[in-house]
């Protein structure tokens, strides 16, 4: 039989906060800031994009200063876009046009 590993139970509670993030985006910042101290990250930003609609639908931010956090602006959040490829990026990836419930 193979040897089991240790669990690194901090990890696994991580990995649980995200999934309650999930369910309750109200702990969104709460599991940022938890990933930000695991991994020893000075800031954190969460960006949700909702392609074809605003820029970003839903940011969660942690230890940005404010005066950072108001240069997101309309033509920043455009720009952040189109460096990571914008619309037409979206457009080839595989599952754009497939139904999560589709077989």
């Amino acid at each position: 039989m193979g040897t089991v590993g240790i669990v690194d139970s901090e990890l696994i509670d991580l990995i649980g906060s995200i999934y309650d993030a999930v369910l309750e985006p109200v702990k969104w910042h709460d599991a940022l800031d938890r990933i930000r101290r695991r991994f020893d990250f000075h800031n954190a930003i969460l960006g949700v994009v909702r392609m074809g609609y605003e820029p970003f639908a839903y940011t969660v931010s942690v230890n940005i200063p404010e005066r950072y956090l108001a240069m997101q602006t309309p033509e920043y959040n455009e720009e952040a876009m189109r460096m990571w490829g914008g619309a037409s990026r979206w457009h080839v990836t595989p599952s754009r046009n497939r139904s999560p419930c589709s077989a």
